[in-house]
């Protein structure tokens, strides 16, 4: 974004970014203090926040190019569907939430003559119960109950099964969902035959089909190395100020990023632990890589997702480094990455709007010039995080059909292998973690 904007603009933005940093400092030293004056802070936060959006809002109407950023994208049944189904190993679901109907568009490749073809179909049951069944089942998996596949099964007999003449032979599915259906772990609905669809579908998420395409041909610059990993785990984070509550630190993460590391030559991978994973490190050197991995804890605020952020060290005496990687600075930088890996609690949450997709970590890496991220959607287990995001990197670096850079298959395969160890077999350890955006990487297209 940065990049088109004129010098007073980035000088307007950098002031306002200022002092929202200022007051949150404020706010971090007073609690320590006294808290007695904490609410008439929390408002003048507010305030600056309100400010912030104003300003980029008028950006909107003086940069055309940047409303992306607020989901002015094309649904699938209105889009040109050309140069998305050429393998026709993938279909595209596309779900539509409605007032009184939930609707599925599918495109896919006709069999017979090679032509895109999109059908729709009506979802059986109306929105609110439908609402209520996903909650059920995301809970259910979030919290690690064991009775759970009742709704995985009921949750694909109404979500996929009306499709399942279209996904015949189709190896990869992509799903765009719709306001509440983005909390529906499709990866971990159970088919006819009690597999998970994991196991029969490699599956990925888009916001749009738009933003899709435009994931796809974003290309990385020449500051960037082909297969080159910045990775950063277990930040010195201390306390989260605003939540008030202690957060422990991640000793799995170091060894997470370490043996991540080893995926890759030692001269293209750089990882950052405990104080040297800091905000400002991230700042100045994550765009010169084409991976970037960031082991650490996520923090939502699903009353403004533009302000959930990403807790790494803080530097002292610089308000502008804080430690608090927000969504809104993450959307202001310029990657050039081929994935984004958030192995954090929840990243993938955000405010959810028609068109839009999901608001949260994702879609402000996608701003910033990732062409796809990994996150998850419920608060994680540190160890089987590891060992997931270990087997995933394996497969994405090697040099067989499982990975060789596609990203979908590359976590596919890790989740299956999850699947097999009875330990892991609960969608708990393994169903939490999403890709959005494009499949494969840049060097693979």
């Amino acid at each position: 974004m940065a990049k088109a904007l004129t010098a007073g603009e980035k000088t307007e933005t950098q002031r306002l970014n200022r002092r929202i940093s200022e007051i949150n400092d404020t706010i971090r030293k007073q609690e320590i203090a006294d808290s007695s004056s904490l609410n008439s802070l929390y408002v003048q936060l507010d305030a600056a926040r309100v400010e912030y959006r104003s300003f980029q809002d008028a950006l909107y109407v003086t940069h055309p190019n940047l409303r992306i950023r607020s989901g002015h994208t094309a649904s699938l049944f209105n889009a040109d569907p050309n140069g998305l189904t050429v393998d026709g190993d993938t279909a595209y679901l596309e779900y539509v939430a409605a007032k009184d109907a939930v609707s599925l568009f599918v495109l896919s490749k006709n069999k017979l003559n090679g032509a895109p073809e999109v059908k729709v179909y009506h979802i059986a049951i109306k929105p609110e119960d439908l609402n209520r069944k996903v909650n059920e089942f995301h809970d259910a998996l979030a919290e690690q109950r064991l009775a759970y596949t009742t709704a995985a099964r009921e949750l694909y007999t109404l979500l996929i099964a009306p499709a399942e003449q279209q996904l015949r032979n189709v190896g990869t599915i992509c799903i765009i969902p719709d306001s509440f259906l983005w909390n529906v772990p499709f990866q971990a609905l159970m088919t006819p035959s009690e597999h998970f669809l994991i196991e029969d579908h490699a599956v990925y998420y888009a916001p749009s089909l738009s933003v899709l395409r435009e994931m796809n041909r974003k290309k990385g610059t020449s500051e960037t190395t082909n297969s080159s990993l910045i990775a950063f785990g277990n930040p010195v984070i201390g306390r989260d100020e605003q939540r008030n509550a202690d957060l422990c630190p991640l000793p799995e993460a170091e060894q997470e990023v370490s043996s991540i590391a080893k995926s890759f030559d030692e001269k293209n991978s750089r990882v950052l632990i405990g104080r040297d994973a800091s905000e400002k490190s991230f700042k100045v050197l994550a765009k010169t890589y084409s991976i970037i991995h960031l082991a650490t804890h996520g923090v939502i605020d699903n009353r403004q997702p533009l302000y959930s952020h990403l807790l790494l060290t803080r530097t002292e005496g610089d308000l502008e480094n804080d430690g608090r990687l927000e969504a809104r600075q993450i959307m202001d930088m310029n990657l050039n990455a081929d994935l984004a890996v958030l192995s954090a609690c929840e990243t993938a949450n955000g405010k959810v709007a028609p068109g839009e997709g999901v608001i949260g970590m994702s879609w402000a890496l996608f701003v910033a010039g990732a062409r796809s991220t990994v996150v998850s959607q419920w608060k994680i287990n540190s160890a089987s995080t590891s060992e997931l995001m270990i087997k995933f990197y394996r497969n994405l670096n090697s040099h067989d059909a499982v990975g060789n850079g596609n990203n979908v298959m590359a976590l596919r395969d890790a989740c299956v292998r999850m699947i097999k160890e009875d330990r892991y077999r609960h969608p708990f350890y393994w169903a939490g973690f999403v890709l959005i955006g494009s499949g494969q990487r840049e060097s693979q297209r």
